[in-house]
C-alpha cells in the first residue's frame, strides 16, 4: 500500500500533472517493484493524475513504508514542480539521481532507511528551496559536497549511518539558516572546523563516531541558539573542553563520551548552563587535583550525569539529593569516596544508578528500596559491607542488580528472589551464605553468584528459568548433585559449578541444552561415567563463536547505561565458548569415543578424574580444540596419531597416566607433556623405541653403545642364516652327485 502524506507546510498541491510529469511516474513504477496497485498509472490517463491516481497529491511524492526494491529513476529530475520527495524506509539500491537538482521546486528530500550507494550528488546544491535533506542510514560514500553551501534555505541536514568521508568542507559557515547538521557514525575526518561559529541559527551539532580530530573550536561558545553538542568518540578529539561552551546559555546536551586523549578540568562554567539537563563525559581524563566542583551537586535540571572513568574524585555529596530530576547517574570507575548517599531516595525519577568501581564504603541504603522506576542498579567493585537490604525488593522495575565484589555477608533476601522484572543477578566475589533461592523472575538471564560462602544444593527449580543463559555458582560451598532439571534450559550456554563438593553423576539431560558451550564442573566429587550422550551436546558440536552477550543476555536498558568501554569489557568476559572441563572429580570408566563430535570445543580437561582404557582416536576430530589436558587417570594403550589433525592444539598435557609406545612424531611437544607414562618412547623423551635408527643417549655414545645386544642378535642370526643356507646347498650338492 502507499501512504501519501501532504505536509501542509509544503504548500498546496496544483491542480493537475502534464502528460511529461505523468510520465516520470510510469517510470517510477517500471524502476520500482512494490508499488501495489497502480493500474490507473498510464500516459493515456494523465489528465486525471491529481483527481483519480491512487496515491498521487500533486507536488507530492511519498512511496515510504512499501518495501520497495529498485533504483530511483533519473526522470525524476523533469518533476520541476515537485516540492516533497520521500521514499524513506524501503530498500532502493542505486545512487542517487544527479538529475534530482533539476527540481528546482523541491523542499523537502527525504530517502533515508535504504541501500542508497554512490556519494551525493554535487547538483543538489542547486536546489535553492530546499529546506530539509534526510539521507541517514544508507551506504552512501564519498565527500560532503561544498555546493550544499549553496541551498540558501538548508535547514536541516540528516546523514548519520553511512560511509561518507573526507573533511567538514569550511563552505558549511555560510550557511545562515542551518538549524541541524547530524552526521555521526560516517568517515569524516580533520577538525572540526571554527566556522560553525558563524551558523548563528544551529541548533543541533552532532558529529559523533567520525575521526575528526584536534581541539574543540572555542568559537562554538558563540552559537546563541545552540541546543545539543554532541562530539562522542572522536577517538581522535583532544585538549580540554573550552570554558567558552559555558557561554552556550540554551545549552540541554554536551556529550563528549569515548573521547580518551581529552584532559583537563571540568570547567565550572559548563556546570552552570542554566538549561543543561544531559551532562556525558565518559573517559574524558579530569586531570585536576581537586575534587569535582561543588556546582555539579547545584544542577538541579540534570536529568543524565555520566562521569564514568574521569578519575574524578572527592566525597559522593549528599547533596546530590538535589538532583531531584535525575533519571540516570553514572559515576563508574572513579575515586569517589564516602558512602553511599541516602538522599539518593529523593531522586524519585531515578532508572539508572551506576556506581561501579570506586571507594564507597558503608552499606547499600535501605533506603533505595523507595526507587520504583530504578531498572539498573550498579554498585559492584567498592568496599560495601553488611547484608543486602530486603527494602531492595520494593524497586518492582529492577532489571539489573549488580552487587558484585564488595564485602556484602547474609543470605539474598527472598524479597529480591521474587522480584518479577529481573534479568540479571550478579552478586559473585562477596561473602553471602545461606542458600541460594531459585529467583521466580521468568525473565531471568545472567545468574552469577560464584565466589562466596554458599551452602546447600543446586535448587532443582532453577530449570524452570527458561530464559537463562548464565549459570555461575563456582567457588561456594555448594553440595548434593546437579539438577536433572538443567536440561529444561534450552538457552543455557555457560554453567560453572567448579571448586564446591557436589557428588553424584552428570546429568545425560544436558545434551537437551542446545546452546551449551562452556560447562565447568571441576574440583568436585563427581563419579560415574561420562554419559555417552555427551556426543549430542550440540552447543559443542559447532566452532562458531559463542556470542553471549546480546540483547537477549543484557537488556536494552543495562546496554544503553555502560558506556562503551565497559560494555565491551563486559562482553569479554563472557565470550569463553567451547570449554568443556571435568578435571579433579571422581569419573570413572573410558572416555566416550562420541566426544570427538564435538568440533566446537576449544578446552577440553578431563585431568585428575580415575579414567581408564585407551585414547580415542576420534579426539583427532575435534578440529577445534586448543587445549587438551587427560593428565593425571589410569589411561593406557597408545596415544593415537590422529592427535596430529589437531592443526590449532597449542598445549597437550598426558602426564601421569599408564601410556605406552612410540610418541606420533607429529605431534611437536616438550617432553612435559608426557612424563610418568614409563612405557612411553621416542621424541622428545630419553627414551629411544626399539627399532629406532642411530639414537644420541646425552653422553656422547651411540647407539652401537646403547644397543649392542641387538648388534650381536643381528649378527648371530645372519651367522646362523648364513651356515644354514651353505648347509643345505651341500646336502643338494652331494644328492645329485650321488644320483
Amino acid at each position: 500500500m502507499i501512504w501519501l502524506i501532504l505536509l501542509s507546510t509544503l504548500g498546496s498541491s496544483t491542480a493537475s500533472l502534464n502528460a511529461h510529469k505523468a510520465g516520470v511516474l510510469v517510470a517510477l513504477k517500471r524502476s520500482l517493484l512494490g508499488l501495489g496497485n497502480t493500474s490507473d498509472w498510464t500516459v493515456e490517463n494523465s489528465d486525471r493524475a491529481c483527481t483519480d491516481w491512487k496515491g498521487v497529491i500533486c507536488n507530492i511524492l511519498d512511496v515510504s513504508k512499501n518495501r520497495l526494491v529498485g533504483s530511483l529513476p533519473a526522470e525524476l529530475g523533469l518533476l520541476q514542480s515537485l516540492q516533497a520527495l520521500d521514499v524513506s524506509g524501503n530498500r532502493l539500491t542505486g545512487s542517487l539521481p544527479r538529475d534530482l537538482g533539476n527540481c528546482s521546486a523541491l523542499r523537502f528530500l527525504n530517502a533515508q532507511q535504504n541501500q542508497l550507494q554512490g556519494p551525493i550528488p554535487p547538483q543538489l546544491g542547486a536546489l535553492q528551496r530546499l529546506e530539509i535533506l534526510v539521507l541517514d542510514n544508507n551506504r552512501l560514500s564519498g565527500s560532503l559536497p561544498p555546493s550544499l553551501a549553496n541551498c540558501s534555505k538548508l535547514q536541516e541536514i540528516w546523514l548519520t549511518s553511512n560511509g561518507v568521508e573526507g573533511e567538514i568542507p569550511q563552505e558549511v559557515g555560510a550557511m545562515q539558516e542551518l538549524r541541524v547538521f547530524f552526521v555521526e557514525r560516517n568517515r569524516l575526518e580533520g577538525l572540526i572546523p571554527p566556522v560553525f561559529a558563524n551558523c548563528s541559527s544551529l541548533e543541533l551539532l552532532a558529529l559523533g563516531e567520525n575521526s575528526l580530530g584536534g581541539r574543540i573550536p572555542d568559537e562554538l561558545g558563540r552559537l546563541e541558539n545552540l541546543v545539543a553538542l554532541s562530539l562522542y568518540s572522536l577517538q581522535r578529539l583532544e585538549g580540554p573542553i573550552p570554558p567558552e561552551i559555558g557561554n552556550n546559555s540554551k545549552l540541554e546536551w554536551f556529550d563528549i563520551n569515548g573521547n580518551s586523549l581529552m584532559h583537563g578540568s571540568i570547567p565550572v562554567s559548563l556546570l552552570q548552563l542554566p538549561r543543561l539537563a544531559t551532562l556525558q563525559l565518559f573517559r574524558f581524563n579530569n586531570t585536576s587535583d581537586r575534587p569535582v566542583p561543588e556546582q555539579l551537586w547545584n544542577m538541579t535540571q540534570l536529568e543524565f550525569l555520566g562521569m564514568g572513568t574521569t578519575n574524578s574524585r572527592g566525597i559522593l555529596s549528599p547533596i546530590v539529593g538535589n538532583l531531584t530530576r535525575l533519571r540516570s547517574l553514572e559515576l563508574n570507575g572513579n575515586r569517589f569516596e564516602g558512602s553511599v548517599p541516602d538522599e539518593l531516595s529523593k531522586c524519585p525519577r531515578m532508572e539508572t544508578l551506576i556506581l561501579s568501581n570506586n571507594r564507597l564504603l558503608g552499606g547499600v541504603p535501605r533506603s533505595l528500596g523507595t526507587l520504583e522506576r530504578l531498572r539498573l542498579l550498579m554498585l559492584d567493585g567498592n568496599q560495601l559491607s553488611g547484608a543486602i537490604p530486603e527494602e531492595l525488593g520494593n524497586c518492582t522495575n529492577l532489571e539489573e542488580l549488580v552487587l558484585e565484589r564488595n564485602f556484602l555477608r547474609g543470605a539474598i533476601p527472598e524479597s529480591i528472589a521474587r522480584m518479577a522484572k529481573l534479568r540479571s543477578l550478579l552478586l559473585y566475589g562477596n561473602q553471602l551464605s545461606g542458600v541460594i533461592p531459585a529467583p521466580a523472575s521468568p525473565e531471568i538471564i545472567d545468574m552469577r553468584l560464584h565466589g562466596n560462602s554458599f551452602s546447600g544444593s543446586i535448587p532443582p527449580s532453577v530449570g524452570n528459568l527458561s530464559k537463562l543463559s548464565i549459570l555461575y555458582l563456582s567457588n561456594n560451598k555448594l553440595d548434593g548433585s546437579i539438577p536433572a532439571t538443567l536440561g529444561q534450559l534450552r538457552r543455557l550456554t555457560q554453567v560453572d559449578f567448579s571448586e564446591n563438593q557436589l557428588t553424584g553423576g552428570i546429568p545425560g539431560s544436558l545434551a537437551s541444552c542446545d546452546s551449551l558451550q562452556l560447562l565447568d564442573l571441576s574440583s568436585n566429587l563427581l563419579s560415574g561415567e561420562i554419559p555417552a550422550s555427551i556426543g549430542e551436546w550440540t552447543g559443542f558440536q559447532t566452532a562458531v563463536k559463542n556470542q553471549a552477550l546480546n540483547i537477549s543476555t543484557v537488556s536494552e536498558d543495562m546496554a544503553a547505561a555502560l558506556d562503551g568501554h565497559t560494555y565491551q569489557q563486559y562482553a569479554r568476559e563472557l565470550e569463553v565458548p567451547g570449554v568443556l572441563d571435568l578435571s579433579a572429580n571422581q569419573l570413572t570408566g573410558e572416555i566416550p569415543a562420541s566426544l570427538g563430535k564435538l568440533a566446537g570445543v576449544r578446552e577440553l580437561n578431563l585431568s585428575h578424574n580415575r579414567l581408564s582404557g585407551d585414547i580415542p582416536w576420534t579426539l583427532g576430530e575435534m578440529t577445534s580444540m586448543a587445549v587438551l589436558d587427560l593428565s593425571f587417570n589410569r589411561l593406557n594403550g597408545t596415544i593415537p596419531g590422529a592427535l596430529a589433525r589437531l592443526h590449532l592444539l597449542k598445549d597437550l598435557r598426558v602426564v601421569f597416566n599408564d601410556l605406552e609406545g612410540k610418541i606420533p612424531e607429529t605431534l611437536e611437544f616438550g617432553a612435559s607433556s608426557y612424563e610418568g607414562n614409563p612405557g612411553l618412547c621416542g621424541e622428545p623423551l630419553s627414551r629411544p623405541c626399539e627399532g629406532d635408527g642411530l639414537v644420541d643417549v646425552g653422553d656422547g655414545a651411540t647407539w652401537w653403545k646403547e644397543n649392542v645386544s641387538n648388534v650381536a642378535f643381528v649378527v648371530g642370526f645372519l651367522g646362523g642364516f648364513f651356515t644354514m643356507l651353505w648347509s643345505a646347498i651341500f646336502l643338494f650338492v652331494c644328492q645329485s652327485t650321488t644320483t
